[in-house]
């Protein structure tokens, strides 16, 4: 599995320009004192470099090779789930170190004003994967695009008639949520966000095992 994080590394490498944008990007959203945005930003952008590994495992037929080398199926899926992880992980660790640098220039207690929303990314980051990754390796760059754009506005349109469902019995869902003790959200969504990715994982697995190179 080593040799499999050396390859995608390298291959990530080459998005100079990519990572490039992301900096501009995220430097303007500072200045423009937009964080709740820059906060889902990073994390987000950064996982989804797991889908171009996904996409340059396949170019050319590379999988054809790829899949010859000494390593198996399941951890080749591991592997993917595990980077994007990595890289959601560190997008979380920037947002974090740049909200405490600036609390400490500014002086105006934005850690605590963003913390919530800070620990809300990285369940948030689980389901979008968890839906991304079974979806790129079952339909490849182009058609998996296409499918997870219809994913998410399916679940979008659930998630939004849900609270218009619970508004309309008078129960206001987001100040419920900002009202919450953080031990109880933790609570609520380890579990949930462990069983949406082992589930996610198991999806995966029958995927590639099922495909033929």
């Amino acid at each position: 599995m080593k040799g499999l994080f050396i390859k995608d590394f390298k291959s990530m490498k080459q998005q100079k320009k990519y990572f490039l944008i992301i900096i501009v990007i995220s430097v303007s959203m500072i200045f423009a004192d937009d964080l709740a945005f820059f906060l889902g930003y990073i994390p987000f952008l950064l996982s989804i470099l797991t889908l171009s590994t996904i996409n340059y495992d396949g170019f050319d037929n590379g999988n054809a090779f790829l899949f010859t080398l000494p390593f198996s199926r399941k951890e080749y899926v591991m592997e993917k789930y595990l980077l994007a992880l990595l890289l959601g992980s560190v997008g979380v660790i920037i947002d974090t170190v740049v909200i405490l640098i600036l609390d400490l220039v500014k002086n105006n207690s934005l850690i605590e004003n963003n913390f919530m929303m800070i620990l809300m990314i990285i369940p948030l980051l689980i389901i979008v994967l968890s839906i991304m990754i079974p979806i790129q390796l079952k339909f490849g760059a182009e058609k998996g695009i296409v499918t997870a754009i219809i994913a998410f506005l399916l679940l979008f349109v659930l998630v939004v008639s849900v609270i218009k469902i619970l508004e309309s019995f008078g129960i206001d869902i987001m100040e419920r949520i900002q009202n919450l003790n953080i031990g109880f959200i933790v609570l609520i969504f380890i579990p949930v966000c462990v069983i949406v990715f082992l589930t996610s994982m198991n999806i995966s697995f029958k995927i590639i095992n099922n495909k033929e190179f």
